[in-house]
């Protein structure tokens, strides 16, 4: 985009901005989207400059950004603002200050501490992080198509995680996944299901043989990490036997799968959310059977799912306007987005040592 102050004075910008004093003909760059450097700081993916008398703004991918001296120095504007698009979060479940999340063009953050300040720690676009459930110190991290990080002084450094051996690109959001029983091992979903045994360092093993396109989602179940789903567009499968052999579900949806969710104390218990008017299933049987619970939810997208503890068999769906809840008492969906911003839900995660969701 680009504005014109005066006739000879010109500003342009994409990922960086620039300036010319002629009229176009030369330009110097005012910005950079690394620091330290010898210019000013904008988040890198400028959509907007404009002029507001003699101060230029720029909206970027980042935030928003003010030069009251055209374009000599550059100052943030963005705090207090709620406009970071996470796609995925994931909490500390021995430290309820802790969450590490992933977003569009803006890395992955980490909210620590007693004053649970957010910390920047990773680049480019953030997709899927968790926390270490045993120690909250131990993140891990991704970026776009399946970039694998990790940090082991709660996101002060990181280094990177080797891909399995000889795979391409994962989806824009990788699977990504820790083990519910051995915090050691971790998973990824590219073209197969994959395990790392060591924390990420030394090699994969691919346990799976699908020989399909790359995974979209990957649920190892809370109580017996044997059980294992995994989704690639509307096509499920899952194996019981920690990936000796898999089977394939037979799926009454018609829509891509979302998300998936499995009961913390039964393996067997697994929902899912998939695309188009089919919001909701549920099986008690590890997949051979489901049942449609998309019952009163409204005519939107649903984004994600978790399965509640609780012995009434709670069940929350994040959806593109806020949360809705339904258990074995209610029957019907009621929403649980008192106080919520309208915003679309991309993860729901459950804080099992303070009872609350987020």
């Amino acid at each position: 985009d680009c504005n014109a102050k005066t006739k000879d004075f010109r500003n342009i910008a994409g990922i960086i901005v620039f300036r010319s004093t002629d009229g176009g003909a030369n330009y110097t760059a005012l910005t950079d989207w690394l620091l330290p450097n010898p210019y000013g700081y904008v988040h890198a993916d400028v959509e907007v400059l404009d002029y507001v008398g003699s101060n230029l703004y720029v909206g970027s991918d980042g935030g928003i950004y003010i030069s009251t001296n055209s374009g000599d120095d550059f100052f943030d504007l963005t705090a207090g603002l709620g406009i970071r698009q996470f796609y995925r979060i994931g909490c500390s479940q021995s430290d309820p200050n802790v969450v590490s999340g992933g977003s569009q063009d803006n890395g992955t953050s980490v909210m620590r501490g007693v004053s649970r300040d957010w910390v920047d720690w990773l680049g480019a676009d953030g997709m899927e992080s968790f926390v270490d459930y045993t120690d909250a110190t131990i993140l891990y991290g991704t970026s776009q198509y399946g970039s694998m990080y990790k940090s082991t002084n709660q996101g002060n450094s990181r280094f990177s995680i080797s891909k399995p051996s000889g795979v391409g690109n994962g989806n824009w959001v990788t699977p990504f996944e820790i083990d519910p029983q051995v915090p050691n091992t971790i998973y990824c979903g590219f073209d197969e299901v994959y395990k790392n045994t060591s924390g990420g360092s030394g090699s994969w093993t691919a346990i799976s043989n699908f020989n399909g396109s790359n995974l979209e989602e990957i649920c190892i179940a809370p109580s017996n990490n044997n059980y294992i789903y995994v989704a690639d567009g509307s096509q499920m499968q899952m194996t019981s036997n920690g990936g000796t052999s898999w089977t394939a579900i037979s799926e009454p949806w018609s829509g891509f799968i979302s998300y998936i969710s499995v009961d913390p104390n039964d393996p067997q218990r697994v929902a899912v959310t998939v695309s188009g008017s089919q919001k909701v299933y549920v099986s008690t049987d590890g997949g051979s059977t489901w049942i449609n619970k998309t019952a009163n939810l409204p005519n939107v997208g649903a984004n994600c799912v978790v399965l509640d503890a609780e012995a009434n068999n709670g069940i929350y769906v994040g959806m593109q306007t806020g949360v809705y809840y339904t258990d074995d008492f209610l029957g019907t969906w009621i929403p649980f987005f008192d106080d919520l911003p309208n915003v679309r839900i991309e993860e729901l995660e459950i804080v099992s040592i303070t009872g609350k969701i987020r």
